[in-house]
């Protein structure tokens, strides 16, 4: 497959990150990026992503990025120079943007973001997750900047133990502060349906605004009442079913949270629903 490293077009397996000439990304972590499908050649939710990164590098201070319309284009060549290659129905793309060479200051602004777009193999979750559902379990941790995609990954370490404690597949961020409060999983949106009403929680600048997430919520509106506002850890047993939305996973049904099971502990028939609509 064919990826893009800084001005070239080079095997995905070729692509590495250079830390000295990258050490306010490798160094001091100023890295972001997005990820996305490739379906049959077309990047989907393109311009959306594009924002994404836009918003994200203004927001760390990142100057001399490509225009939206320039970076969108470079995406969507190199995803149809994989397609022209070799032709599959889909695939992963992921966009990074790294900070480059530091300067003499130890505060300054990124003046020229390394850009790598990667494409890889699909691989899908596996079939039983969306036929039985899967098990998240919780933990206290409020991510830095929260409205940015970093390519910082603590929370999810940090969480390990609590998903070996309840046998869980995913961990599942909630406030660190009573009461506690459903944010967000380490790289998904989570939902919660009662009575035929979807309840997921508020951005408010405590979670990321995930491209799929909103996606979910723009069809959603058109079957049933959407509510965006908090959600409490103590309330779960109030709710009928569970799911979370994701770029990769889709729609995937929530059935346990810290062992608890939700509604009838199978996946609920409005996820189901919503996932045949992406």
């Amino acid at each position: 497959m064919i990826s893009y490293a800084n001005g070239q077009f080079i095997a995905t397996e070729d692509v590495a990150i250079p830390v000295d000439a990258d050490t306010l990304g490798s160094i001091r972590g100023l890295r972001i990026f997005t990820t996305g499908l490739v379906v049959d050649g077309k990047v989907s939710y393109l311009h959306e992503h594009v924002k994404r990164l836009i918003n994200s590098g203004n927001r760390l201070g990142f100057l001399d990025m490509l225009p939206a319309d320039k970076l969108a284009a470079l995406i969507e060549e190199t995803a149809q120079r994989n397609h022209d290659l070799a032709p599959e129905k889909i695939r992963v793309i992921k966009i990074i943007l790294s900070g480059g060479k530091a300067g003499s200051k130890t505060a300054q602004a990124v003046s020229c973001p390394l850009l790598y777009i990667m494409v890889s193999a699909f691989v899908r979750p596996p079939e039983i997750y969306y036929e039985k559902g899967v098990s998240v379990a919780t933990f206290p941790y409020q991510r830095d900047l929260p409205d940015v995609k970093l390519t910082y990954y603590i929370g999810s370490l940090l969480a390990q133990e609590n998903l070996t404690k309840y046998e869980a597949d995913y961990p599942v961020f909630v406030t660190p502060e009573e009461p506690r409060c459903f944010l967000e999983g380490d790289t998904f949106s989570v939902f919660f349906v009662k009575n035929n009403t979807i309840y997921t929680p508020v951005t408010n600048g405590r979670i990321l605004e995930g491209i799929t997430r909103q996606s979910v919520i723009t069809i959603a509106k058109n079957y049933y009442k959407v509510c965006e506002q908090n959600v409490l850890l103590s309330s779960i047993s109030d709710y009928d079913e569970a799911f979370l939305t994701s770029s990769i996973r889709q729609v995937m049904p929530i059935v346990k949270i810290d062992g608890q099971v939700i509604g009838t502990g199978k996946p609920g028939l409005i996820s189901s629903h919503l996932r045949s609509c992406l």
